[in-house]
């Protein structure tokens, strides 16, 4: 009795306009998930939602990017069939509120999942991000258009070090 009913409500159209079967069919109505951040320096644990208002930006980051991270690992490798997988991840301003030592030790941890990423940052975050590239792709804008610059390889980026 309670499925017709839910369902008849969902059926007119009056519901449908307040967005009621967004809400009905939206996962995060009926599953709340959060991250559990555990330190094995301190010996602590502590939850994200309880620190994302708390911490510095680079300090809520870090478990926001593992956990993006590994979801795209999943995805990647559970879904890959004969290896043809190409793990792709784009992101944009990427680590743009972590310190010098958290982005290295998270660029550390991205290259040691199977996936390829691409970073788009700011010229700021060249130096620290550079050691952990294969390619740079240099690009400049112009109001609405970009252009490429310069493409760096890792060859020619070592020998820069």
């Amino acid at each position: 009795e309670q499925l017709e009913e839910l369902f008849s409500s969902l059926a007119q159209d009056e519901m449908n306009s307040n967005g009621a079967l967004s809400k009905f069919t939206d996962y995060r109505t009926y599953m709340d998930y959060d991250i559990k951040i555990i330190n094995h320096v301190q010996q602590s644990e502590t939850y994200y939602s309880h620190v994302f208002k708390e911490k510095s930006g680079g300090e809520t980051q870090v478990p926001f990017y593992v956990a993006i991270i590994a979801s795209f690992v999943r995805i990647y490798t559970k879904n890959k069939v004969n290896n043809d997988s190409i793990g792709l991840v784009l992101f944009d301003e990427v680590f743009d509120k972590m310190d010098d030592r958290r982005m290295r030790a998270m660029m550390k941890f991205i290259n040691s999942m199977p996936i390829q990423i691409i970073l788009a940052c700011p010229s700021s975050r060249l130096k620290d991000l550079a050691p952990y590239t294969e390619t740079i792709i240099v690009t400049l804008r112009d109001g609405e258009k970009a252009q490429i610059a310069n493409v760096l390889s890792k060859d020619v980026l070592d020998n820069y070090a």
